[in-house]
């Protein structure tokens, strides 16, 4: 899953609270090329990317507009962009590429069952997963210290469950989750590894993520229960939070593109679950609509705060991609006509933070305004001349108090008034 802050662009106390995304966040759904399963996805900047599906590997240099295959090796669970030139993902076997996929070497063979991979320097990287690919599956540990060239076995546990994920915040210090919800801390680079916590265990934990060494989150679940927890004393304490907004869904990847902003995509009964923070995980948000059909989201990846690519299967294969950090959500190459249109603030309730999406059909002097209920400005987000196009705003409400609020859009002859609801 891409996560920005898991290491050199690998992939691999609060209740939330869901709300549904501004009004325009609509899914246009367009097929990937082939109709094999999409697993995993990584883009190292906002047109170069790589997909692993069920039939190999694949890599786009147009943002997603058009994909070839690379490797005919798939079914991988494993994808490590380390950085413009060289690719890692492990179809049962760790493959590399340094020349941009133009050809592919297979740099370990052991016949272990691989989950995960992390980077974090250029030369030092880990590989999460099992000893073998046979149950009972027990927990390794790989390391690489020549750049991925050559793996080693650095740990091993006696847990009969599989490393469904790892993330390290230096060298010597990581993290990693079994399957089957175990905690495990190292703080000599893999070699040892004491549990934090197992009296949250739940079936099918799928992913692990630090972006301090205080701050991290995993996450899971099985059969349409969902699992997140949260620690903010670096593993000491986790918190499992009450998920019973997102029953149906079974979280897959988590990914931090900073210390405030995140997404979380995951596979349910109905339609996929993509869900986002924008302060740090004390509330999450997600749009649940979607044309009815099973399937779901496997992977994320977002290579800064505006742009995404959101892959999975169900009936199709589906790619996503956004533009403007999740307000909004489109197929690659399925833009529609752009027109006049204020979104609805997301997220909505907000606790002094919140985002306004909004579009012009043409370039025009745009203004907009938030008012309090009795009509009184309280602030001007936007008072100038606008291009074609979609937009998007932040507000801060800091020092106003909690209540109903309007916000008005005036573009030209378009005009156009919203609530919002302020809560602390």
């Amino acid at each position: 899953m891409g996560k920005v802050l898991k290491g050199i662009s690998c992939y691999l106390g609060l209740a939330i609270a869901l709300a549904t995304m501004p009004v325009n966040a609509q899914w246009y759904e367009e097929p990937f090329p082939t109709s094999e399963s999409l697993f995993k996805v990584a883009f190292f900047d906002t047109t170069t990317g790589w997909i692993v599906g069920s039939e190999g590997l694949y890599r786009t240099v147009t943002g997603g507009l058009a994909w070839t295959l690379r490797d005919p090796m798939g079914s991988s669970l494993v994808l490590c962009v380390r950085d413009s030139s060289t690719v890692f993902h492990a179809p049962g076997m760790i493959r590399r590429t340094t020349d941009v996929g133009a050809t592919f070497a297979t740099v370990d063979s052991g016949g272990h069952y691989y989950s995960d991979m992390q980077f974090v320097t250029s030369q030092v990287g880990y590989a999460a997963g099992a000893i073998t690919p046979a149950f009972p599956r027990y927990g390794m540990m790989l390391k690489t210290t020549d750049g991925g060239g050559s793996w080693f076995t650095v740990s091993t546990i006696t847990e009969p469950s599989e490393f469904r994920g790892v993330s390290f915040v230096s060298e010597e210090e990581g993290w990693a989750i079994t399957y089957y919800g175990t905690i495990y801390h190292t703080i000599d680079g893999g070699v040892s590894w004491v549990v934090q916590d197992s009296a949250l265990t739940s079936r099918a934990m799928r992913d692990i993520q630090f972006t301090s060494p205080d701050s991290g989150w995993a996450i899971g679940g099985l059969s349409g229960v969902s699992r997140i927890l949260q620690t903010t004393n670096g593993g000491v304490t986790w918190e499992l939070y009450d998920t019973q907004t997102l029953i149906g869904s079974s979280l897959r990847e988590i990914g931090m593109v900073d210390s405030r902003t995140g997404f979380i995509v995951g596979v349910a009964y109905g339609p996929p679950t993509i869900v986002g923070t924008l302060n740090g995980g004390q509330t999450w948000h997600g749009n649940l609509e979607y044309p009815e059909r099973r399937g779901g989201f496997e992977s994320i990846s977002m290579v800064d705060a505006q742009h995404g690519w959101a892959v999975g299967s169900g009936a199709v294969s589906y790619l996503y991609r956004t533009n403007n950090g999740g307000a909004t959500w489109v197929p690659p190459g399925g833009e529609r006509p752009v027109r006049f249109m204020l979104g609805q603030n997301y997220p909505n309730p907000f606790n002094s933070q919140t985002r306004i999406s909004y579009s012009v059909g043409s370039r025009q002097s745009t203004v907009l305004k938030v008012f309090d209920l009795l009509g009184r400005e309280v602030a001007t987000l936007v008072n100038e001349a606008k291009d074609a196009g979609a937009h998007s705003v932040s507000w801060d409400a800091a020092g106003l108090s909690s209540g109903v609020y309007y916000y008005r859009m005036q573009a030209g002859g378009y005009v156009e008034t919203r609530r919002l609801v302020l809560v602390r």
